[in-house]
């Protein structure tokens, strides 16, 4: 009977040890958890972007014809994690409103950021995108790759106002033609130069 009161009591200290050095290795995990920097951010901006030139390409032609120069803007949104202090991996939605055709299209994809000044956030970034068309004028296609620099204009508790400036080239296969020549349309690139106004939180 004594030695089963004893080995109880030996249970139970040792279950109150392993207790007390769970609850000091959570306190510990969350001391150091604070001290590390925040793993998901998110990042929503507006796009303009000024293309250098507007290719229209039919089938069959190596030539291409070139368009008039009009504005794209479009809505960008990234959900990125941090694998490193200053290297993060994300996903991208957003939306693309292409001119000259009008071709709306959905826009999803990856980016891949680097923050240069951990400070102020300023970082340079590449992103890939497909398009998803959301009328009859296009089909669905590989759609954008990025390359921009984006620096903080205002800075709050809990997010950054940004600016950023990019290099884009953007390609969509459409349906339509769009200029008085017997062959069928393939796909029209806008290349360019894209500003931004956004918010990192």
């Amino acid at each position: 009977m004594e030695r089963k009161l004893y080995n109880n009591r030996r249970l139970n200290t040792m279950n109150m040890k392993n207790i007390v050095v769970f609850l000091f290795l959570l306190l510990g995990v969350s001391v150091s958890a604070q001290d590390m920097p925040k793993r998901w951010n998110s990042f929503a901006d507006i796009d303009f972007i000024i293309p250098g030139t507007i290719e229209y390409h039919t089938k069959g032609s190596i030539l291409s014809r070139k368009l008039d120069h009009s504005f794209t803007y479009g809505l960008n949104y990234s959900y990125e994690y941090s694998l490193l202090r200053k290297l993060s991996i994300g996903g991208v939605t957003g939306l693309s409103f292409l001119a000259k055709p009008t071709i709306p299209s959905l826009k999803y994809g990856g980016i891949l950021r680097f923050t240069f000044v951990e400070a102020y956030k300023a970082n340079i970034y590449f992103q890939v995108a497909g398009y998803l068309p959301l009328n009859n004028r296009s089909r669905s296609d590989f759609g954008e790759m990025r390359l921009g620099l984006n620096f903080p204009i205002s800075k709050g508790d809990n997010y950054n106002l940004t600016a950023g400036v990019y290099l884009t080239t953007i390609s969509n296969s459409i349906k339509e033609r769009l200029l008085e020549i017997p062959a069928d349309p393939d796909r029209i690139r806008y290349n360019g130069i894209g500003f931004s106004i956004g918010v990192r939180f």
